[in-house]
């Protein structure tokens, strides 16, 4: 099996877009999550497997992303103003009427 030697210069290398690194990547070295400080120095000039000097050069590019913001819940905002109709003037009624019915028919 094929080892690697870790440097400095390798794990810097191999931070994600973000500037750190990953769950994935500090497992791969054999450490715990999340590392401890000088982690880093520690490593330096251990051997790893190229299997997971492999899995831990990956691992930069699987970084979480930001979740996206939930989509509107459009039942939500119907029913909201359902309870608040005596904030509303009678023509904005009628039209919350009309967006409700089209939007129940269009999910059918």
């Amino acid at each position: 099996m094929e080892q690697f030697i870790i440097t400095k210069e390798w794990v810097m290398n191999n931070r994600t877009k973000r500037g750190a690194w990953t769950k994935k990547q500090i497992e791969a070295l054999g450490l715990k999550w999340p590392a401890t400080q000088g982690w880093i120095n520690d490593l330096v000039g251990d051997v790893i497997s190229s299997h997971d000097a492999r899995s831990f050069e990956e691992g930069k590019d699987k970084a979480k992303k930001a979740k996206k913001p939930a989509q509107p819940n459009i039942d939500k905002y119907i029913e909201y103003l359902f309870k608040n109709t005596h904030k509303l003037s009678p023509q904005q009624i009628v039209k919350l009427r009309n967006v409700e019915s089209k939007y129940k028919d269009s999910r059918l």
